[in-house]
């Protein structure tokens, strides 16, 4: 068996692939048995349930129901965790995914809420709040898959994603989050 994570980024960082490359098997690397995640979401383009219990279920519902539902998954953690943030943590996010039935491009944000198991590493409890999820016009969103590769995951700079997105009304609301994050 793999040794423990030894700080926060690398908890993440197995999550965030297991969720948007559909690895499940990564999430024992991430998350307690007993994990419980919680989810607010602030938006009619996507749902999830408030609570799920266990990590049996996270896996379920973050890594394989939501990879039979989106494709060409791309989430960013706009800061890394330092070394001291082994306890708790939060993290402003931004992801862009293709929903399968319909091939709406969607691109949405908010926050993690992190607590771990300093003994494990592995995260206790995790609170994902998605405060925006919108759907991209066709033209738009091949603009950013164009380039989106040139920003790999999970690690990145508001101001690097504000530069993938471009100036452009219909992500006014994106970019405003992008400003407010690059100032924390």
């Amino acid at each position: 068996m793999p040794q423990p994570p030894t700080s926060a980024d690398i908890t993440i960082a197995r999550y965030i692939d297991a969720k948007d490359q559909n690895r499940p098997h990564l999430m024992t690397q991430a998350f307690e048995d007993d994990a419980v995640l919680t989810m607010q979401v602030e938006s009619s383009e996507i749902a999830f349930p408030a609570q799920v219990n266990g990590r049996q279920a996270i896996t379920q519902t973050l890594v394989r129901d939501f990879a039979a539902r989106f494709e060409n998954i791309y989430t960013y953690c706009l800061t890394k965790p330092t070394s001291q943030t082994m306890t708790d943590c939060q993290l402003n996010w931004l992801v862009v995914m293709t929903e399968r039935d319909s091939g709406n491009t969607k691109l949405g944000y908010g926050r993690y809420d992190w607590h771990f198991n300093p003994a494990s590493g592995r995260c206790s409890t995790l609170h994902i709040h998605i405060a925006h999820m919108q759907v991209l016009s066709e033209s738009i969103a091949q603009q950013i898959y164009q380039h989106i590769s040139d920003y790999p995951t999970p690690w990145q700079s508001a101001g690097a994603l504000q530069s993938l997105l471009q100036a452009n009304d219909a992500l006014a609301s994106a970019h405003g989050f992008l400003t407010d994050a690059a100032r924390c």
